[in-house]
């Protein structure tokens, strides 16, 4: 994806993958000139094993296993894993066949890139929301791009807020409805400082975040 800078210049960024499947390995950034297209910066750079393990084990790691699913949002490199899975349930006695469709929204990726093209740092946001019959509308998050700080929010299941304090790096709990979600404010600074902290949840406040009605303002 690309985006005008202030002075009218132009940044260009995105994933590659080393094969023809649907994987990223890393990232890409260049940066042209606005009026005489001259690249003015430009990068490639690989994720790093520390990165990688939160999403794998280290053993896919050294084979060279990339990550999957994972599509690109903002030119702030965003990127949320997103996949569709059937559920299909068979009657053994009329052999009718009742077919579900589950909207997998996990994982977040921010990563800030320098000036010169290369990665300053890459963050994973810790996310597992599983749902059916509602087309995801309250699954995803909402993004606001602030001067120094990026701000995200989405619907969590409420226990994972003490599974993430004990183990950065335990399996999450899944948000399938609103019965039991809570919503999550997540603050991601410059120099990639994370804070997570939890909003409200569904059983106070009787509230719940929409995620796909929004806009920034």
């Amino acid at each position: 994806t690309f985006a005008l800078g202030p002075k009218g210049n132009l940044a260009i960024g995105g994933f590659y993958s080393k094969d023809q499947q649907f994987s990223i390995a890393g990232t890409f950034f260049f940066s042209l000139d606005g009026e005489t297209k001259q690249v003015l910066a430009s990068g490639l750079m690989a994720f790093e094993t520390d990165f990688l393990i939160q999403f794998m084990n280290e053993k896919n790691v050294e084979k060279g296993q990339e990550l999957t699913d994972f599509y690109f949002d903002k030119v702030i490199m965003v990127a949320e894993q997103y996949f569709l899975t059937e559920h299909v349930v068979t009657d053994p006695y009329t052999g009718v066949r009742t077919v579900s469709y589950f909207h997998n929204y996990y994982d977040i990726i921010m990563i800030k890139v320098n000036k010169e093209g290369t990665i300053a740092w890459a963050n994973r946001i810790p996310k597992r929301q599983s749902t059916s019959g509602d087309k995801g509308a309250y699954s995803s998050y909402i993004l606001h791009s602030g001067k120094d700080k990026t701000y995200l929010m989405f619907n969590d299941h409420q226990e994972n807020k003490n599974i993430l304090a004990n183990d950065k790096n335990a399996k999450l709990k899944t948000y399938t409805n609103q019965k039991k979600s809570e919503t999550v404010f997540v603050q991601v600074s410059s120099n990639g400082g994370v804070l997570r902290e939890a909003l409200f949840n569904r059983g106070d406040s009787e509230t719940a975040l929409k995620t796909g009605l929004y806009f920034q303002t």
